[in-house]
């Protein structure tokens, strides 16, 4: 769906390959079950590592959480982000490894075990 009436709508990153689309970003949050607790609409060239700080206020003000754990990729969840946003909240995160901090971890760990990542609901 497109349209020429939204403020918001700006050109920006496109997941689907429509470059010349104006478009919205929309900031979800979810429980762990996946439902949807807010949303929030962002102009449509705004990154996605500068909605975390927003939505980390959103759920501590509004919401009244505290025990947060945030899930994304690198996009999301950049180094500046922890470092700036995250760790200084005292949150939690979840988020991929470069494959050479995955070398340095196995040889400082030992090879990769699947069978240690078989337990569920490790956060609590």
């Amino acid at each position: 769906m497109t349209g020429d009436c939204c403020e918001l709508a700006a050109r920006g990153y496109s997941r689907d390959g429509k470059r010349d689309d104006p478009q919205i970003v929309f900031g979800l949050v979810c429980t762990p079950e996946g439902c949807p607790v807010a949303v929030e609409v962002f102009a449509g060239n705004t990154a996605d590592p500068a909605t975390v700080a927003s939505q980390v206020e959103k759920l501590r003000d509004r919401y009244g959480i505290g025990k947060i754990a945030w899930v994304g990729d690198r996009g999301m969840l950049t180094q500046a982000r922890i470092d700036t946003v995250l760790r200084p909240a005292g949150l939690d995160w979840v988020s991929s490894l470069r494959a050479p901090q995955v070398s340095a971890l196995a040889q400082e760990k030992g090879p990769f075990q699947p069978s240690l990542f078989d337990e569920r609901n490790l956060l609590e």
